[in-house]
């Protein structure tokens, strides 16, 4: 809360406003070009350049760190979905109601660009709990397991390197493409996102397809993959790396379209779909990445 203004901190951004309050604090120079592109490795809804630049003149003004309000507000589509499946019976009219409401109401609006967007997302979530359709693995939010001491840690291999793999799986991609007679969506495979190791661990994601966040190429796709899977291959195998990669793809040639039908009609392209994206989805029951420490904030 800074005097008038009111800056959103959503628990995945948490840790790099620490970051960037720390740095300006201490007086230290940050490890990127300008301060709001901190937060490019981060799924959305992230910052924009006006909260970043209201906290930082906030501290320049006071010398002091902002005052964090904590609000226990959550949301969580899966969640949501299970309530609307207990609902007694209803019209199509008052069930769209109640997503509407419950869109308006809650932090939805800052998850979903559009009341369509939302739906759509909902809707998914209501066919896998039902049983109606196979879950696909999200790993733009993957689930921390409750703390087990016997998990094994999660280590970094900085000699490995993600550019290759990324090659492999856009010449893999282009072939399953090709061969399915998907010409429109292969020729979106010409034009590629820049694809790198996150600047650090986070918690919040195993990998993201997003608009870069700041400089001259603002607005243009990247793929960014957790540094915490930048491991030895007896732990991240190489064809998991490969499937999650794929999967950001399938986001590169379909944005818009979240977790839809014809995303997951792409996704399951991918040999040995159903093995790797179980395999992903029991990761962090296999590793220790830290993510269930408490937030910083």
């Amino acid at each position: 809360m800074l005097s008038d203004v009111n800056v959103p901190v959503f628990a995945h951004t948490c840790e790099t406003w620490d970051e960037l309050i720390s740095a300006q604090l201490g007086g230290r120079a940050l490890p990127v070009q300008s301060p709001i592109s901190l937060f490019g490795d981060l799924p959305v809804p992230r910052p924009t350049r006006q909260d970043v630049d209201a906290v930082l003149d906030y501290i320049r003004s006071t010398d002091a760190e902002p005052p964090f309000v904590e609000l226990k507000l959550t949301f969580n589509t899966r969640s949501m979905a299970r309530r609307l499946l207990a609902l007694p019976a209803m019209t199509e009219d008052a069930k769209l109601s109640w997503q509407r409401h419950q869109y308006e109401a809650t932090l939805a609006r800052s998850v979903y660009p559009s009341f369509h967007a939302f739906t759509e997302a909902l809707h998914q979530e209501v066919l896998t709990l039902s049983g109606h359709v196979t879950g696909v693995t999200d790993p733009e939010s993957p689930e921390a397991p409750p703390v087990t001491p016997k998990l094994k840690k999660i280590r970094r291999s900085v000699k490995r390197d993600i550019s290759p793999l990324f090659a492999q799986t856009v010449k893999a991609g282009r072939d399953l493409l090709d061969t399915a007679g998907e010409g429109e969506y292969r020729q979106l495979l010409n034009h590629l996102p820049d694809v790198q190791w996150t600047r650090r661990p986070v918690r919040s994601t195993y990998a993201v397809w997003v608009p870069r966040i700041s400089g001259q190429s603002k607005g243009t796709p990247v793929i960014r993959v957790n540094r915490s899977l930048q491991a030895p291959a007896t732990q991240v195998p190489a064809g998991l790396l490969r499937y999650l990669l794929w999967h950001e793809l399938c986001h590169h040639v379909l944005p818009g379209h979240g977790h839809d039908a014809e995303f997951h009609r792409l996704l399951v392209m991918w040999p040995d779909f159903a093995r790797l994206d179980h395999e992903l989805d029991k990761l962090s029951e296999r590793y220790d990445f830290g993510w269930a420490k408490a937030a910083t904030r």
